[in-house]
Parts: C-alpha cells; sequence; structure tokens
C-alpha cells in the first residue's frame, strides 16, 4: 500500500540502528492493512535511518526500507530528512540537539554557533558529531561583515567571538583558501582556535562567508573620485551630490547604489595603539569645519600674509588642485616653485596652502607635513605611494635641491608635469608578467633653497616660482606679524571645510575650462608679443591654466583681487620667467662645456700652483679682480 507524506507524523522513536531493515520487516508484518499501525511502523523505522551513521549502510537501507513499505528511495529519503529538521530539541543529555540548537541552520549551513554559553556548553563553531550530537570545533564565533574588492589585495573582513573579547580581522583572500593560513591570522587578534576543526569543515565556514558578505570598494586613494557622478572622499566623511555623508563605524559608506571604505576611520585597527594605525597618514585628510572662516575670508588672510605676487598664485594653484583632473583633460598641471633663503618664508606658504587640504592631525597632534626630498630620507615605494594617495590635493615636497637628491626624485617631479605614471612590478599578483601604474593624482608643491637649474631649467619651466627673500621679512610690520599668526591659528584648529565650499562649483569649471583656457592663451599671447617678449610656448600654457582658473570663479567667490589685475601681474611674471630660462640655459651650457673640456683633459687644473700647467689656457681661483666701470677701474671681492 502507499501512502502521502502528509498522513505520517515523524517522530524520534528510540530503536536500534543495527538491524534496521530486520525492524521494518517485522513491523511491515504485524501492521498487516491497519493503516495507522503501518504509520507507527514507518515513523519508527525513519528514526531508525536518521540515527544511522554509516552513510553507505544507510543508503542500502533506505532502498530496502523503500521496497518493504511500498515508496521510492527519493521519498524515504525526504522522511528522513523532515524528521531530522523536525525533531524534539531539550536539555537532556540523550536529546540528539540542545534546546537553542537551530536544527534548520544546522542541517541548511552545515554547523551553528553558540554566542553564550548554554549548560555546558561554550561559546564557538558546532558541527553534528557522532549520533547527531554536536561537536565544538572552535572557541569562537564567526560573522562576516564586508568583502574589500581589491585587485591588489583583496580581502575580507569578519567578526570573531571568544566569550570575552571581539576582534576584526583583515582575512587575505589566500588565507580562507587552507585552514592553517586562517589560523595563522586570526591568532595575532588573541586567543582565538579551531579545535579539531577539519578541512572540510573548514570549507563549509568559507563557502558560507564568502556568500554572506556584500561587496565593498576600498578607498585606494583618497581626494576626488571619478565613479559616477564623482565624489570627494574625507578619511572621515565623503561629500557627495552636494552634501557631506558620514562613514560607519566599520569604515562604510554608501554612494549611489555601490559601497566604500576608509581604512583610516573603521574600527578594524582599534585593538592596536593609534600610532600603530597603518593607516595614519590617511586621516590628515579629515573634513573639519570652522563656521568663522569661509573662502573669502581665507583667501583675503592669505594674500595679506604673502604679498600680491606670491599670494595671488597661490590662491589660483589652489583651484588647480582641487580640479586638476578637468585641467590635465585639456592641458598640463605645472607645479608651485616657493624658493628662497632659509627663514625666508617659503615653507609657511607651502604649508598654508596644504593645510588649507590636510586638517587632520597625526597621533602627536601635529598637522600634514612635507616629503623630505634630501638623500636616503625616503624610499621609492613609500614616495609614489604618497604621490598617488590623494587625488586632487596638493603634495608638499621639501629640500628640493638637484645636487642633493637622488635622480630618480628629480625625474618623477619632472614627469609629473606631463602626466606620466610610474609603471612597476606588482609582486603581490604573483605574476611575473604582472605591472602595476602608480599615478601622481595630485599637485606638486616643491620647496627649496635655491632655483634649479638643472637640465636646462626643465623643472622651472615646468612650475610657477615664487622667490621669498629675507629683505621681506624686514619690511614686516606688527599688522603683519597679527595676520600670520591668525592664519597658523585658523591652520591650527583646521580649515579643510573650505574645500567643500569650492567643490560646489565643480560643475561650472567643467563647463567652462576648456574655451576660457585658450581664449586666455590667445589674449596672454596677444599681449606678450605687443611688449615685443616671445615666450616659450610653455610659459604661456602655465600661466593661461591660473588665468583661466581666476576668470572661471571671480564670478562664483569673492576674492581680494581682480582678474584684470592678475592679467597685469602674470604678463610681467611671465616676461620675468622666460627671461630666467634663458639666463640659466646659457649658464648651463657655460658649465657643460668646462665640464667637457675638463673629462677630455683639454682643459686641467693643478691646486698647487693654482694655474693651469700649459700655457693654452689661463685658469686659475680668483678671491678679488679688478672691473673697470666705466672709466674707473675698482676692486671686488668674492664672498
Amino acid at each position: 500500500m502507499n501512502m502521502e507524506l502528509d498522513d505520517i507524523t515523524l517522530n524520534n522513536v528510540p530503536g536500534e540502528v543495527i538491524g534496521t531493515v530486520q525492524r521494518a520487516l517485522d513491523l511491515h508484518h504485524d501492521a498487516k492493512d491497519n493503516a495507522a499501525l503501518l504509520q507507527d511502523a514507518l515513523q519508527e523505522v525513519v528514526g531508525m535511518l536518521h540515527r544511522q551513521t554509516n552513510v553507505i549502510r544507510k543508503a542500502s537501507e533506505i532502498k530496502e526500507v523503500a521496497k518493504i513499505f511500498g515508496y521510492k528511495p527519493a521519498q524515504i529519503e525526504k522522511f528522513v530528512k523532515n524528521h531530522a529538521e523536525t525533531q524534539v530539541v531539550s536539555d537532556a543529555p540523550d536529546a540528539p540537539l540542545p534546546s537553542w540548537c537551530n536544527a534548520e541552520k544546522l542541517y541548511g549551513d552545515g554547523f551553528v554557533q553558540l554566542n553564550q554559553p548554554e549548560k555546558g556548553h561554550k561559546v564557538g563553531v558546532y558541527f553534528s558529531g557522532t549520533e547527531q550530537r554536536l561537536k565544538r570545533v572552535s572557541n569562537f564565533t564567526i560573522q562576516p561583515l564586508i568583502h574589500i574588492m581589491d585587485q591588489r589585495n583583496n580581502r575580507r573582513i569578519i567578526e570573531i567571538f571568544n566569550g570575552r573579547k571581539t576582534a576584526r580581522v583583515e582575512v587575505p583572500g589566500r588565507a580562507l583558501v587552507t585552514k592553517g593560513l586562517f589560523e595563522a591570522t586570526i591568532i595575532d587578534k588573541g586567543s582565538y582556535l579551531c579545535e579539531g576543526m577539519t578541512e572540510i569543515q573548514f570549507k563549509r565556514i568559507v563557502g558560507w562567508l564568502t556568500d554572506e558578505m556584500p561587496i565593498c570598494y576600498d578607498l585606494v586613494s583618497l581626494g576626488w573620485q571619478a565613479d559616477g557622478k564623482g565624489f570627494f572622499a574625507y578619511a572621515d566623511k565623503v561629500w557627495y551630490n552636494g552634501e557631506l555623508r558620514e562613514y560607519s563605524p566599520l569604515g562604510v559608506v554608501e554612494v549611489g547604489d555601490t559601497h566604500y571604505i576608509s581604512m583610516g576611520v573603521s574600527n578594524i585597527h582599534n585593538d592596536y595603539r593609534k600610532t600603530d594605525n597603518p593607516y595614519e597618514n590617511d586621516l590628515y585628510l579629515k573634513h573639519v569645519v570652522n563656521d568663522d572662516v569661509n573662502f573669502e575670508k581665507w583667501s583675503a588672510k592669505f594674500l595679506e600674509v604673502f604679498g600680491s605676487e606670491n599670494g595671488t598664485i597661490g590662491i589660483a594653484f589652489v583651484f588647480l588642485t582641487l580640479f586638476k583632473d578637468i585641467v590635465i583633460g585639456v592641458t598640463k598641471c605645472p607645479h608651485l616653485y616657493p624658493y628662497g633663503p632659509k627663514g625666508s618664508g617659503k615653507s609657511d606658504f607651502a604649508e598654508s596652502l596644504s593645510w588649507l587640504f590636510f586638517s587632520g592631525k597625526n597621533s602627536e597632534g601635529k598637522l600634514m607635513p612635507g616629503i623630505n626630498l634630501n638623500f636616503g630620507q625616503i624610499t621609492p615605494f613609500a614616495f609614489y605611494n604618497a604621490l598617488e594617495r590623494f587625488s586632487n590635493c596638493p603634495i608638499l615636497l621639501n629640500e628640493f635641491d638637484e645636487q642633493r637628491m637622488e635622480d630618480w626624485k628629480f625625474g618623477t617631479i619632472k614627469s609629473a608635469y606631463d602626466g606620466e605614471a610610474r609603471i612597476t612590478g606588482d609582486v603581490s599578483t604573483g605574476k611575473a608578467t604582472k605591472s602595476k601604474v602608480q599615478k601622481v593624482r595630485g599637485t606638486l608643491i616643491i620647496v627649496g633653497q635655491y632655483l634649479s637649474t638643472g637640465d636646462d631649467g626643465s623643472v622651472l619651466s615646468r612650475s610657477f616660482p615664487c622667490q621669498f627673500t629675507l629683505s621681506r621679512l624686514d619690511r614686516l610690520t606688527n599688522a603683519d606679524i597679527k595676520a600670520w599668526d591668525t592664519l597658523k591659528t585658523w591652520e591650527s584648529n583646521g580649515l579643510s571645510g573650505i574645500i567643500t565650499e569650492l567643490l560646489q562649483y565643480r560643475a561650472h569649471f567643467i563647463e567652462q575650462f576648456r574655451s576660457v583656457y585658450w581664449q586666455v592663451h590667445e589674449e596672454l599671447k596677444a599681449e606678450l608679443e605687443g611688449m615685443r617678449v616671445r615666450a616659450e610656448t610653455r610659459l604661456l600654457r602655465n600661466y593661461s591654466c591660473i588665468l583661466a582658473a581666476i576668470k572661471i570663479m571671480e564670478s562664483k567667490v569673492t576674492l581680494p583681487f581682480t582678474y584684470k589685475a592678475f592679467f597685469t601681474q602674470c604678463c610681467k611674471t611671465v616676461t620675468e620667467h622666460n627671461s630666467l630660462l634663458k639666463e640659466n640655459n646659457a649658464l648651463a651650457k657655460f658649465w657643460k662645456i668646462v665640464e667637457y673640456c675638463f673629462t677630455r683633459n683639454i682643459i686641467n687644473y693643478d691646486p698647487v700652483d693654482r694655474k693651469h700647467v700649459t700655457s693654452d689656457y689661463d685658469i686659475r681661483l680668483m678671491d678679488n679682480i679688478r672691473p673697470k666701470r666705466g672709466n674707473e677701474v675698482v676692486d671686488h671681492s668674492f664672498g
């Protein structure tokens, strides 16, 4: 006879596992044609099949029982599964499952987790053991949080709890391949141990973890992000579509329909000391609001402190920096090059521009420092990593001196103007042929005591030189000093909120820049030709950038100077800059000729008698000369 599944009530009826088929035959024989007795017989046999731990014997017994009771094997298997999922649980010692165990989770996921001790069961992950009893395979529970999708560093964030302490762990993809690598990753966080977990059980947990994790993208660079409509990512907030958004405690923010994570503010690293945070440098780019200072007040004070010649260029450079990705779509973006003797104010100038963006402080309470370019002060990896970390933000480089730094640094600064990136092998991928591109995403502010003449003035022609002199300090008044103190106080309190004030005009800048740039370029070229100045093409393009930026933004923000006055100033500056390049080129050529002659022994020098050893040339070191000025011969001593 046959029966419907709904007609059978599956209960846990004790019976011997051994002799299941014989027991089925006996029960079926005793029941004869009584439907109620046949249901009781079948439910007892199903309970016996459920307790059968030998899978091969169990499969064979299911087939035999199916024949005896007139069912298909698949129906009997379904009865056994329903029996497992609906059996009564209790805290009795002989109960198959304790009351806290969710049978649906156990048989669906393959395991269950206990977050609080329950009547002899400790915190941990449990799998089914012998006779359907639970077996603890770890002293911690595990929860999936997010999957960080990153081509170079793909990883997952999980939360583990051992009954006393909760930890969040970055688990690299390779640590989910084998149990040993996983254990090595979590042990760094404390007493988190796998106890008798098999590789098969580990794979079951990994499969569950990977299915449960939402995808999130790592903010590999902070600052402007081109994804979707675009947004500006501070370390602690995101500016998107005219509003500020907060990160979650995990460091995740939703922009559009995509999730991003800022590791600098994530609580993943709360277990470590603040000074050991590997993302501490990210925290310099924090959003800090000063309600008493807006862009109008800041730019007026900046100009008051640093003067009209350098201050105006510095303010224009802020616009170039914030909208650099727009600028390089039309032309090349120059560097800012403040130079002058020690104590002349060039570093203050550069730091004021940098700290307009970077208002965050490190664990010692200090604002973001510049990068020291001297020999051995920074490795190539750290240097290029810093250059690509912040998009549309200034990058401050101190101690720029071509004679006191490695050639690759000079080459990087030169090539950054042309938008050339560094291509290097990516060892993290494990592929010899794989490479990655490290771009210079921000603008460069290079600070040095001397004006660079190397490589025919290649850096000088790619920059806006801003000269600072000690004589300027002699003219400072008490009002000037007070203005300087005020500006530095603002910077210490934080000014980076001003950036969002300017970001609202990004669409206007995109719309206007190309046409305004070429219009200004032609106006500047015509004005210089009228002054009989034939400026280098590169200089015309450079100064057209800042002129276009001022002309575009003048209608949106209040500036402490007019575009007309700035245009007049730029004409004068381009003329001086052009002459400076020509002089430096001539000087460089002279010394190259001297160097060539010396290396070829065309000339040489005897330091003993301070005179050339041959009669072809008269080369000597002289401390004094007597040049003729008009009709008068004067003595001149070299310092």
